[in-house]
């Protein structure tokens, strides 16, 4: 399955790491994430890690990885890589993959074999190969050298061996290659009846004489055909070469291959052998016998498939053949016998073996596999008669192409099959074969970021998996872009600072090009010292994409940070070294401000600003996303919000401050708001980074049920007055208000008809006695009602209250009412910052009549008022006034 190798849920296209027990080592690298077998998993992300070594003296291992259509690679194995199969041949140069120490494409082989650090303890070996990696290719027949310590290809150590498969490199530092030799292809034959393959030594023999290492081969052929030897010597160059035929020099046979053309019946016997000099000696080859015979070889022929059939990708071939032999005529089935090779490049695959004894048959072409179109099937038919001769035909098979173009953003690179593409990108594929086409999910060309979005035909998964039709195939994969930034860094202002209070010039000022400092128990610059100092960055910082961002500040010790007027991080005390996160969301290439204040107390000092997002790795904000504030030296405004308290027309250090107050900059000039901020937990508000000019303020309290009267840089529309600044200018104006309306208060009245309800008719009570209480019974103030009945407390401070009315003073009994409880006391309550609150309370009149005479009127007063009687008043001097009669 193409994604096995990059899913962890499978052992497929992984190196494991497993004890000699059969135990899964607990320190593999998914150990804890995985489960079963999936547990050995050590390395991942390869396709064929067909063989392996171990350094002895550094214990690096390399792996040779055997590659699709494009690269063959060398690999250090390290636990938890990803090697990037299928996603990637070769390098990828994505960090999230492991790149090979070396890669070749197949201009130069097509299959890398062996795998061998070799010559550690060999004293004559040349230094240039002592300690060194050795690896093979299959196909081209070559043993190169690669330096371990720098990944540098040393060069060709070795040419010419016949299809080598293995290294081995001993303990006593010798190095052994296997050379297969042979048919090639792996059939049945080929692995039965060939004995070409040997195993050699490497070693050292400086200068010498001539060694023969491969030995010309005895022939048997028909009469009329040709016969070829080949010998091959190491020994010290030149090397020459002399063919002899029965003892006779053959004249210009000076190489080390020899054809003899047109043999007759009289050529048969002849013995041939090969001297091979040089200036240091000489060495005689083995003598071969041609052999020739009066017998004529059978004619096979090929009637399926037909000459110019074509394959697609998940077809069937069907073969059939017949061979005449001269001497027997139509040879049956159990003579012939067929083989079919998958050509690629310069190489062949084996694909159907060697099978003899069938005049027909058939071979299921795969639609997963080779994706390059340099392929061919080849079916070869062979027919041997009774005597042994043998003639082999073949017919090839070419595949039915189509074209696929894929258009994009140009210079996006596109993983075909896992060969990168650069867009736009046009490229064949046969016919029937399953491509599979991965969008990079991002990619930077320049200074634009691309986003993959989706495909054209609306599919929004990067990975595209299809089988290819007949007819072409257009693709367009569509990206959304996103230009990086140019900046240069943000403006640095460095105080001497033991308040933290950022109330003096700074020391030093520059441009911080990155914030990423661990200075230790250093100080920044000599004119700072190591403790006790600020620093705040101000600038600006420009998001690449348009989502949520969470910036961490790591520091030792505190941090603020803002990102536009938003206060996201508030660690403003000592610490040990910690990560504090806050989170907003952005918007792709907007500049927002950013103000990072940064506390050192004591000990080490270090501050780093990162940044991550949806498709931002964790990093530091880097330079070109930061921009210096608009102005060398900005001027900047600030102060305190606060409640006057004890009325002497400022705010003053401990007196009340408001929090989360609205705080607007406007241009005097032309009106025109240029920022919003808010105050912060102390009642702090800040606008740093402006330029020289006239401003003002217009600020806007939490709820205050209009209880403050303005005293200080502010009217009661909440505009301050116009303020000028200077370049560089840092004005500190704090902003108050008094109270001047009472923050507590009521009223108390005589419920006469007990019926809770203040009516217009009842009177109110003075010279009652109100005791203001905490709610931990601290007596806060004490009050008398007024002639009209009402009380207050003109300052209350935040907290939880009650109050106690006592009716000693006021002239007749009462009885705690609405309100109170029997001891004339209220329920607690709560009173928050600018809060006026109304609490009325009553009393019930106790038994008591009373009466007076003004100006010659009577007037009586009778508590509590006869429910069911007629009140009848009289008296000697005059007649009856009135009569009043209250109905309870």
């Amino acid at each position: 399955k193409s994604d096995n190798a990059q899913d962890l849920n499978t052992v497929l296209g992984k190196i494991l790491c497993i004890e000699p027990n059969g135990m899964i080592p607990a320190d593999n690298p998914f150990y804890d994430q995985l489960t079963g077998i999936n547990r050995a998993i050590y390395a991942y992300g390869v396709r064929n890690p067909f063989s392996m070594s171990c350094d002895p003296e550094t214990g690096k291992i390399y792996f040779c990885d055997v590659g699709a259509e494009a690269w063959e690679e060398v690999n250090e194995l390290k636990p938890g890589a990803n090697y990037g199969w299928k996603l990637f041949q070769g390098a990828s140069g994505d960090p999230a993959f492991t790149d090979p120490v070396f890669a070749y494409n197949h201009t130069d082989g097509c299959a890398i074999v062996g795998a061998a650090f070799a010559f550690h303890n060999q004293a004559l070996i040349p230094d240039e190969y002592r300690g060194k990696f050795f690896f093979a290719d299959y196909c081209k027949g070559w043993i190169k050298a690669l330096d371990p310590e720098t990944g540098t290809l040393i060069g060709t150590f070795a040419s010419g061996v016949d299809r080598p498969v293995s290294l081995l490199a001993t303990p006593d530092g010798a190095l052994y290659y296997l050379a297969r030799a042979g048919l090639g292809g792996g059939s049945e034959v080929d692995n039965t009846a060939s004995d070409e393959g040997a195993i050699w030594k490497v070693f050292w023999v400086g200068e010498g004489a001539p060694l023969i290492t491969s030995q010309p081969q005895s022939v048997l052929v028909a009469e009329s055909e040709s016969a070829s030897f080949f010998t091959q010597a190491f020994g010290s160059q030149p090397i020459s070469y002399q063919w002899y035929l029965d003892g006779a020099p053959v004249p210009g046979a000076d190489s080390s291959f020899l054809l003899l053309d047109n043999l007759s019946l009289a050529d048969s016997g002849v013995l041939v052998f090969c001297i091979a000099q040089n200036a240091f000696g000489a060495d005689t080859s083995q003598t071969a016998v041609v052999g020739v015979s009066s017998n004529k070889r059978p004619e096979p022929q090929i009637l399926l498939p037909l000459a110019d059939a074509l394959y697609r990708g998940g077809d069937t071939l069907f073969f059939s053949g017949v061979a005449i032999d001269p001497e027997e005529g139509p040879l049956s089935a159990d003579r012939l016998s067929w083989k079919i090779d998958f050509h690629h490049a310069d190489h062949t695959h084996p694909a159907l073996p060697v099978t003899p004894g069938i005049s027909e048959g058939q071979y299921m072409v795969g639609s997963v596999g080779e994706t390059a179109t340099d392929v061919f099937f080849r079916i070869y038919l062979s027919a041997r008669d009774a005597q042994g001769f043998e003639k082999t035909v073949w017919r090839d098979v070419q595949p039915l192409k189509t074209n696929i173009s894929i258009v994009g953003p140009p210079g996006i690179e596109m993983n075909v099959d896992g060969q990168i593409r650069t867009l736009p990108a046009v490229f064949e594929s046969v016919v029937g074969l399953s491509r599979t086409i991965q969008a990079p999910a991002k990619q930077q060309i320049g200074d634009t970021v691309y986003l993959f979005s989706h495909w054209s035909d609306g599919s929004t998964d990067a990975l595209k998996v299809f089988v290819t039709p007949e007819t072409p195939v257009s693709l367009e994969a569509n990206f959304e872009s996103y230009t990086l930034g140019h900046g240069t860094g943000v403006l640095g202002q460095y105080f001497i600072d033991p308040e933290a209070d950022f109330d003096e010039a700074p020391v030093v000022m520059r441009t911080d090009t990155t914030i990423n400092f661990n200075w230790g128990n250093d100080s920044p610059d000599p004119q700072i010292p190591s403790d006790y100092f600020t620093v705040r960055w101000t600038g600006f910082v420009q998001p690449l994409f348009s989502e949520t961002y969470t910036f961490d500040v790591f520091s030792d010790d505190g941090c603020r940070l803002w990102i536009g007027d938003s206060l996201i991080i508030d660690k403003w005390e000592p610490q040990a070294p910690e990560e504090q996160s806050g989170s907003m969301l952005l918007e792709a290439g907007k500049k927002y401000r950013l103000r990072l204040e940064y506390l050192e107390i004591a000990g080490g000092a270090l501050a780093q600003l990162r940044w991550s997002s949806a498709h931002q790795i964790k990093q530091i904000v880097p330079k070109r996303q930061l921009y210096p504030p608009l102005y060398a030296f900005p001027a900047a405004v600030t102060g305190n919000l606060g409640l006057d308290s004890n009325n002497n027309g400022i705010w003053d250090q401990g007196e009340p401050t408001f929090s989360g107050a609205t705080v607007r900059l406007f241009a005097a000039a032309n009106d025109s708001l240029l920022f919003t901020a808010f105050s912060s937990t102390d009642g702090r508000y800040n606008f740093p980074d402006l330029a020289p000019g006239a401003y003002y303020l217009k600020i806007g309290l939490p709820p205050t049920a209009d209880v403050f009267l303005p005293v200080q840089n502010v009217d009661a529309d909440g505009f301050s007055p116009v303020f000028d600044l200077d370049e560089g200018e840092h004005l500190n104006m704090d902003v108050a208000w008094a109270v001047t309306m009472i923050a507590l208060g009521g009223n108390v009245w005589l419920d006469e008809n007990h019926n809770d309800l203040q009516e217009a008719t009842e009177p109110l009570l003075p010279d009652i006695t109100v005791l203001l209480y905490r709610d931990d019974s601290t007596l806060v103030s004490a009050r008398m009602t007024d002639a009209e009945g009402q009380y207050g407390f003109s300052i209350v401070e935040p907290g939880t209250y009650f109050m106690v009315f006592l009716h000693q003073f006021y002239p007749f009994p009462l009885k705690p009412a609405f309100g109170l409880n029997a001891q004339g006391r209220t329920d607690n309550f709560d009173m928050a910052q600018g809060q006026f609150r109304i609490v009325n309370v009553a009393f019930f009149p106790d038994t008591l009549a009373t009466g007076t005479e003004e100006h010659r009127n009577i007037v009586l007063n009778v508590y509590p008022n006869p429910a069911d009687e007629t009140l009848w008043i009289a008296s000697d001097n005059m007649a009856i006034r009135s009569v009043r009669l209250v109905d309870a």
